[in-house]
């Protein structure tokens, strides 16, 4: 199964590029989880609650700033996600007029599996945390714990 969603940002690829990857903004984007990785091909892309457990791990297999990053995707924190394979997603970062167009194709992924229902459920919340906060310099405010009560 493949799923694609698209957001259109006020803002240039490099901009959304730069939040997107900046550690100390990734809790605003990713539900309160921070992403520590020097985005390489090849790095890993542990995400995290404080010091508590990975809950979304990954490892980039292309980058290409601020056009496209490719990256497996594995859902941790689910007892029921953590048995299944990775996943594979896929960003892409283009110009359109004075906007950022972000496709993101989430693939590889068992439409029967808990992973897929996850995360289907989240991309919107995802990317509407990362328009707000580029567009407005202020978090949206979408936790974990709200996410898990509209993914579960």
């Amino acid at each position: 199964m493949t799923y694609t969603i698209d957001s259109y940002i006020r803002a240039t690829p490099h901009q959304v590029w730069r939040t997107f990857t900046d550690p100390e903004l990734s809790p605003h984007i990713n539900f309160g989880a921070t992403i520590e990785s020097d985005w390489n091909v090849g790095s890993r892309l542990p995400s995290r609650i404080g010091d508590g457990p990975v809950m979304v791990d990954g490892i980039v297999l292309e980058a290409e700033a601020p056009h496209r990053l490719v990256r497996t995707w594995r859902e941790l924190w689910n007892p029921d996600a953590r048995a299944e394979p990775a996943s594979h997603v896929s960003y892409t970062f283009t110009a359109l007029a004075h906007l950022t167009h972000l496709r993101v194709v989430h693939d590889q992924l068992d439409p029967a599996s808990v992973t897929a229902a996850l995360t289907v459920r989240a991309w919107p919340m995802g990317l509407a945390n990362l328009k707000t906060l580029v567009e407005t310099g202020e978090p949206l405010g979408l936790t974990f714990e709200l996410a898990s009560a509209v993914t579960s």
